[in-house]
């Protein structure tokens, strides 16, 4: 995605725009699922270098990024990555 956004000369997708928030959901979705589906953290954070779209645009999805151990299963570690990926995914965004 860094090299799309790049190569058009800006690295801002305007957020009124059908295919900025069609991107934003599909990240949103992928974040979820990483915050709640996968049992092991990120070693580095998510970033534009890690996004990738699909020759025709309709589909987003990561790649190469890099998994450290198991996580705790305690409240207060699960808090935290929550508000680890969100962070990452409002940094995406702006």
């Amino acid at each position: 995605m860094s090299k799309l956004l790049s190569s058009n000369g800006s690295h801002n997708l305007l957020s009124y725009l059908e295919l900025f928030r069609y991107w934003a959901k599909e990240l949103l979705y992928a974040f979820y699922d990483i915050t709640y589906k996968s049992t092991y953290t990120l070693q580095t954070p998510i970033t534009l270098e890690n996004i990738y779209v699909s020759e025709i645009g309709i589909k987003v999805y990561l790649n190469k990024i890099k998994f450290g151990e198991q996580r705790d299963d305690n409240l207060d570690y699960h808090l935290h990555l929550e508000s680890n990926m969100l962070k990452m995914y409002a940094t995406l965004l702006i």
